[in-house]
């Protein structure tokens, strides 16, 4: 069973069972409430008269979604941007990773959820590293201790690269946040995990990739910083977290294989392009974009 069948689940919001850390789910009571009222303001204010259950309805499956992901022009702000919007106008159900005859890990429909290093100053004479980002949909990702502020001070942890030596994709599209599912008698359970899927921008294939957020538990608990090496292994049968890894070499590759792709078929891409080393999102500047594109074209002409 995926996603795309459209059944009805049970989240159920349960403690994570490493931390005292209550976890959000979608369908939190407050939040239902809060966008039932919403979408009655919007009913009565277009005099439609569309029930709930249309106008929250999905009008694109995941699959759909991702294959728009093949002829988007990620350079395009406004393009990207409008298939951020997608997921949310479209009501785009979450995404299934890995399935074990059920879903096993999903992401969720949310690209927001990655945090930015970049924040307005609340002052106009505090000190800031803040910049205004170029292209709005997109995410700019470096270790950090090789990001100039931190560079200057020589601190940081020292990335340890990839047994394949890969490099950190540069820009990203965020998708969500990775999911673990588990089922009983009682309905299915679904933990939120520090990984977040994102979709290389710049690489002509655009590998999926799995960044480890240290921060994303600070969202509801602030000041929360977590790193890999303390939380149990998320995908069994790998020895550790790691800050990033590919998941697959290519968009299409997570197309073709929607609904069936196996934990076995990705094990193997986990430990060969696994790296550490703390990662920060940043906002995407013109430079950024230009300097990344012009690295993949040189690399690609001398293939």
């Amino acid at each position: 069973m995926t996603s795309d069948d459209g059944n009805e689940e049970i989240e159920i919001l349960i403690e994570d069972p490493d931390f005292a850390y209550r976890r959000h789910v979608p369908d939190d009571p407050l939040e239902t409430a809060r966008r039932a009222a919403c979408f009655e303001m919007l009913k009565n204010g277009t005099g439609d008269g569309s029930s709930l259950v249309e106008m929250t309805a999905p009008c694109q499956t995941p699959k759909e979604w991702l294959q728009s992901l093949t002829t988007v022009d990620f350079s395009d702000p406004s393009a990207v941007v409008n298939l951020r919007m997608d997921l949310a106008t479209n009501n785009v159900p979450h995404f299934d990773l890995v399935t074990n005859g059920e879903p096993a890990f999903t992401v969720t429909s949310f690209p927001g959820i990655m945090t930015v290093d970049d924040v307005p100053p609340t002052k106009p004479s505090a000190f800031s590293s803040y910049v205004p980002s170029d292209h709005p949909g997109l995410l700019c990702l470096e270790f950090t201790s090789q990001s100039n502020i931190f560079a200057a001070l020589h601190e940081g942890e020292t990335p340890k690269p990839s047994a394949a030596g890969l490099p950190l994709p540069s820009i990203v599209l965020p998708i969500g946040q990775l999911r673990r599912r588990y089922k009983d008698t009682a309905g299915i359970y679904s933990i939120d995990t520090e990984y977040v899927l994102v979709v290389d921008a710049v690489a002509d294939a655009h590998p999926i990739w799995l960044i480890f957020d240290r921060y994303i538990r600070s969202h509801e608990d602030p000041g929360s910083y977590i790193k890999p090496n303390i939380v149990e292994p998320v995908f069994s049968g790998t020895e550790k977290n790691f800050d990033a890894t590919q998941v697959l070499p290519s968009i299409q590759d997570w197309i073709q294989s929607y609904g069936n792709l196996d934990l076995t078929q990705i094990r193997d891409s986990f430990q060969q392009t696994g790296m550490t080393g703390e990662i920060r999102a940043r906002n995407v500047t013109f430079g950024n974009f230009l300097a990344s594109w012009n690295r993949v074209t040189s690399v690609d002409e001398h293939k």
